[in-house]
């Protein structure tokens, strides 16, 4: 069973303009490769705007892959690829830059004018350096799209986004050897989950309280294990 190596809490920062709980990096630690950063954005959007004026504009990445999971609202991408593409609650957009391309990631048309709750966790995966010159892609998985794992007692559901965990493969086509879950518990859920001796892995909890490995967590922690497994309670 995997130890726990650290447990810490996001912390406030300020992303032209936009508050956001930030996980990775802090004070402390830069990454845990191949993870760069952890973004959180939740809001209460009041409406009145145009599309336009909210969210995050067209600007460039190259050589890693950000990971958008939609947790309330929904989210519009578009990028210099061409793909356009509306992402709703519970879905993922995941982008492998790749050699470079410009995109934005905006509430939708819908939200920005007449506002909603919004609510998003957006990582950065650095890529292995023979696919840092890739063709860039992008890839959306909506939530009804995503291959789900329940726990015995039915009270954690996992939501597989790429690897392969407990004889199920994610849609989602990675560019390194990743496992990427998504997860919901209810009091009471417990469920162990295998992963790599050679992987690292990180637990970021959106909200709620549980134990990892007996270690009690809460709103906003990053739990970062050592080596096999981890218990979730």
């Amino acid at each position: 069973m995997r130890t726990i190596k650290r447990i810490s809490k996001a912390f406030k920062v300020n992303m032209g303009g936009t508050m956001l709980d930030q996980a990775l990096p802090d004070n402390t630690i830069d990454q845990i490769d191949p993870f760069l950063l952890i973004h959180h954005w939740s809001d209460r959007l009041k409406g009145g705007k145009k599309q336009e004026q909210v969210g995050v504009g067209p600007h460039p990445h190259r050589g890693f892959s950000p990971i958008t999971f939609i947790f309330k609202g929904s989210i519009q991408h578009r990028d210099s690829t061409g793909a356009n593409s509306i992402i709703k609650a519970g879905g993922t957009q995941w982008m492998n830059s790749g050699k470079g391309l410009v995109h934005s990631e905006r509430p939708t048309k819908e939200l920005a004018e007449h506002g909603g709750d919004f609510e998003i966790i957006q990582f950065w995966l650095n890529a292995p350096a023979k696919h840092k010159l890739d063709e860039p892609n992008y890839q959306p998985l909506q939530y009804e799209d995503t291959p789900r794992i329940t726990s015995e007692d039915g009270k954690i559901t996992v939501g597989l986004v790429a690897g392969e965990l407990m004889g199920k493969k994610g849609k989602i086509e990675a560019n390194s050897e990743v496992l990427i879950l998504r997860i919901n518990y209810t009091k009471g859920g417990k469920l162990t989950i295998p992963i790599p001796n050679n992987y690292n892995a990180l637990l970021y909890n959106l909200n709620g309280e549980g134990l990892a490995n007996n270690q009690a967590f809460s709103d906003k922690d990053m739990i970062h294990f050592n080596n096999l497994m981890f218990s979730f309670l």
